[in-house]
This record gives C-alpha cells, sequence and structure tokens, in this order.
C-alpha cells in the first residue's frame, strides 16, 4: 500500500490548476481494478461481466443478461460458438432436423449457426441450452459439466483403445523377433553351447509375459474407468456409437496380432491371438453393461411419460 501516497503526490504535482487528483486516482484505480478482475476471471476460465453499461467496443458484439449487466463476446468466442453447438449436438445424439424441430426452426438455420455462416441471438442460445442439456457457458466456451464429463469419457476411452492395443503390438513384435532370432527346438539339450541361446529366449519370453500381463491390466483398469464415468453422462452414448468403438478394439486387435504370425515359423496365430481373450473381454462386459443401461433408463422414460403432465 506504500505506492498510493507516493502517486497521489505525483498526482497532485502533475495536475492542473482547478483539477480535483482525487477524481484521477479514481478513474485510475476503476481502471486498473477492471484489468485485474478480466485477468483472474481469464485465468479461471469463467466470463468477465462488468456491471457498468458501456458501449461496445470495437469488433465485439453484445449479448444482454440484464439492463445492467453485459458480456462481451470477442471474435475468438464468437468462432467457437459454431462449434460448441455442433459438439453439444453430437454429444446429445440429435441430427440437425431434430434440433431444428424441437426449437421451431429449420435445418438450414441449425446448419448456419454450426457452420458459423449466422449468429443466434440470446433466445435461441438459452434455447439450444435447454435442448442440449447445457448452460449458457456450455453453449458460448464449450464448458458445460455435460460437455466436461463427456470430454473425460471420450479421453477414457481413447486411453482404454490405444494403450492396450499399443501393449499388444509390442507383445506380438517380441514374439516374432524371439522364434526368429532365438529359436530353441523341443528336444534341444542343454550344454554349454546352448546355454546363452536358452537365457536370452528366456529373457525375451519373460518380457513378453509381461507386456501381455500390462495389456490385460490396462484393459480392465480403462474399462472400470468407463464404468464409474457412464452413469453421469446425460445422455449415454449411442448404440451405433458404443458398438463402432466394439468393433473397432476388435479390428484393431486383429491387426496388431495376425499379420505377425504369418512370418513366424514358430507359433500359430491362435499363440499370437490368445491375448485378445483377455484385453477384449472386459470391453465386451463393458459394452453389455452400456446396453443394459441403456434399456433400463429407456423402460424408466417410458413408465414415466404417462404420469406426467
Amino acid at each position: 500500500m506504500w505506492h498510493l501516497p507516493v502517486t497521489y503526490i505525483f498526482i497532485l504535482m502533475l495536475s492542473p490548476p482547478g483539477v480535483k487528483p482525487l477524481s484521477k486516482i479514481y478513474k485510475i484505480a476503476t481502471r486498473v481494478e477492471h484489468r485485474r478482475v478480466r485477468k483472474s476471471e481469464k485465468r479461471r476460465n469463467t466470463p468477465y461481466v462488468r456491471q457498468t453499461r458501456c458501449k461496445p467496443r470495437r469488433n465485439k458484439s453484445r449479448l444482454c443478461f440484464s439492463p445492467a449487466s453485459e458480456l462481451y463476446l470477442t471474435r475468438g468466442d464468437e468462432m467457437t460458438v459454431h462449434q460448441n453447438l455442433r459438439d453439444l449436438r453430437q454429444i446429445s445424439g440429435l441430427t440437425q432436423e431434430e434440433a431444428a424441430s424441437r426449437v421451431g426452426l429449420t435445418r438450414q438455420a441449425i446448419s448456419g449457426y454450426e457452420s458459423g455462416r449466422r449468429q443466434p441471438d440470446m433466445d435461441m442460445l438459452l434455447k439450444l441450452a435447454e435442448l442440449y442439456h447445457t448452460d449458457l457457458l456450455g453453449v458460448v466456451y464449450g464448458r458445460g459439466s455435460a460437455q466436461e464429463k463427456m470430454r473425460r469419457f471420450q479421453v477414457a476411452a481413447l486411453m482404454t483403445f490405444l494403450v492396450p492395443l499399443l501393449l499388444t503390438l509390442m507383445h506380438s513384435c517380441l514374439i516374432l523377433f524371439a522364434n526368429t532370432c532365438f529359436p530353441v527346438a523341443g528336444d534341444m539339450l542343454i550344454t554349454e553351447a546352448t546355454r546363452p541361446l536358452i537365457e536370452t529366449r528366456l529373457a525375451v519370453i519373460g518380457a513378453w509375459e509381461l507386456l501381455e500381463g500390462l495389456a490385460q491390466a490396462a484393459s480392465f483398469a480403462g474399462c472400470i474407468l468407463l464404468a464409474v464415468l457412464l452413469p453421469g453422462l446425460t445422455p449415454l452414448p449411442s448404440m451405433k456409437h458404443s458398438l463402432l468403438f466394439l468393433l473397432a478394439f476388435l479390428l484393431g486387435g486383429i491387426a496388431v496380432t495376425l499379420p505377425f504370425s504369418a512370418f513366424d515359423p514358430c507359433y500359430s496365430r491362435a499363440d499370437y491371438m490368445l491375448i485378445l481373450l483377455h484385453t477384449f473381454l472386459p470391453v465386451v462386459l463393458l459394452w453389455i453393461g452400456l446396453v443394459g443401461m441403456g434399456l433400463f433408463k429407456s423402460l424408466c422414460k417410458k413408465r414415466q411419460g404417462p404420469l406426467s403432465p
């Protein structure tokens, strides 16, 4: 606080006669406070709402929430609104025709909002936010609770898909490397000449068994995490997307195991694909649980339908 008296004396020295320096200090302090609040709110990723009426800034548009408060959208915010609208519609599982019919618009209007050719007004933003089960922050800034939960679920699903497949790929490479570079026949005797070969092969076998266990653990842990995140999603992933995830996981597992068996002189295809039984089983159980949860929610909606006014 030592700088306030110094600032006051400095302004008092520079002030012409008849001008009150306190008014200048108030104006400067107001500007500094607005800048500080704007920076702090920007760090917290929340919109800055100014509680005084002022003119719209250049190259900015104004969304009025109340007669006494205004929220300014920069050009960057306007560029992300149409992306958020498209993401929210896809999360809700609606087509452009269905979303347009529910808010009383045409499909071309929804397409214009999502492509950025048209800008929706405040009333339309509120209607779209209610339709997509989010708030205004979710539409404008993409930070709605439903979007955050869906992003966490998508990241967890991506890691559940990539990590086991990557470990399975390394497992297949090690098997092919061991059988090609360190082949050991079944009737080979352990002698001084064959001992290094056998020890090296056993070390490689221990490495691929470790990778197999890690792939199983990653698949199991990822499916548990997805099962924990599923109840918080509104709405649940569609049946088409969940089935595509299941098929993609199966095809990816086949792609990282089956081609290696064609070049292996010792192991067969079944030996390579044995790891898929352990990594694919948790995904199948998760998909069955998702289908059961979707059927349960649909039955609850049907039972509550006649009771609603």
